[in-house]
């Protein structure tokens, strides 16, 4: 038996302190995590490797008796995605994780709420920003964010990865 110690406890930390902080994610992680939740939490920190995360980005939804739920996690060098459905109030669901290469980037897109030519623009310049990015070998586009902490902090993160794709766009 292996103890989760060092860089890996560090990273299962990191995410969930990041997935306590998503609005979406509270009925998950409010009170007792069901036992996928830590499924998914070992599958994520195994994928990560030695990589810090950069930007976490999810999605929690519900309807009578199912769940559907999508993370996005951001390394320098992966794209990290995790789908997980499921019934409600039940410890065991489906867990699916996957990574590809950020320099597998075909094509972005960016939106940003704020105009340049606002007088008041500078001080919230950008405003709220979205991505649509689309990579190499995938059927659907990543769109972000899905949902991020209330908080400069969270914006910062996603302004400084958009800042990165030219050069995941351009790299081999």
């Amino acid at each position: 038996m292996v103890d989760l110690s060092g860089a890996d406890a560090a990273i299962a930390h990191d995410l969930n302190t990041r997935l306590r902080a998503l609005r979406s994610w509270a009925p998950v992680v409010g009170g007792r995590a069901p036992y996928w939740y830590g499924q998914m939490l070992t599958g994520l920190v195994l994928t990560l490797g030695d990589g810090s995360v950069r930007l976490l980005t999810g999605a929690y939804v519900t309807d009578e008796a199912k769940f559907a739920a999508r993370l996005i996690v951001f390394t320098d060098e992966l794209l990290v995605r995790a789908n997980i459905n499921g019934r409600l109030r039940q410890d065991v669901a489906n867990v699916d994780i996957s990574a590809i290469r950020r320099t597998a980037l075909q094509k972005f897109g960016v939106y940003g709420t704020t105009s340049v030519f606002e007088d008041s623009a500078y001080t919230y310049w950008p405003g709220s920003v979205s991505v649509r990015l689309r990579y190499e070998g995938e059927s659907k586009d990543v769109d972000l964010p899905l949902d991020m902490p209330a908080g400069e902090a969270s914006k910062e993160e996603l302004r400084a990865l958009v800042a990165t794709l030219p050069a995941d766009l351009l790299r081999d």
